[in-house]
């Protein structure tokens, strides 16, 4: 039989925040934890900030060829460097800037 699990031993289970960055020059910095190479968009990360806190990236195309060679452990600094030009019928892409660190 299973033990029994006391009130006071449960945990709510919070999911990692969506980064959605609307400033151009919004930064995010961390280090990735986890890679979802086929979310429900595309490929996401999961940056752990120095602060502690776990959020995901948004799986923007542009945002995904960037982190391409982005391993679990790297360290990154995204910066978001605004929107580009929308073409007919389509919304205008969000555009950005990775820089990296390789983990050691």
């Amino acid at each position: 039989m299973a033990e029994e699990i006391k009130k006071d031993d449960w945990v709510v289970q919070e999911s990692a925040k969506y980064w959605n960055p609307s400033v151009k020059g919004e930064e995010l910095v961390g280090s990735v934890t986890d890679v979802k190479k086929r979310g429900d968009f595309g490929e996401t990360f999961t940056i752990k900030t120095d602060a502690g806190e776990e959020i995901k990236t948004p799986s923007h195309v542009a945002l995904q060829n960037r982190m391409s060679r982005i391993d679990i452990g790297d360290r990154v600094k995204i910066v978001f460097d605004g929107e580009g030009e929308a073409q007919k019928g389509k919304n205008a892409p969000k555009l950005y800037t990775v820089f990296s660190s390789k983990a050691r």
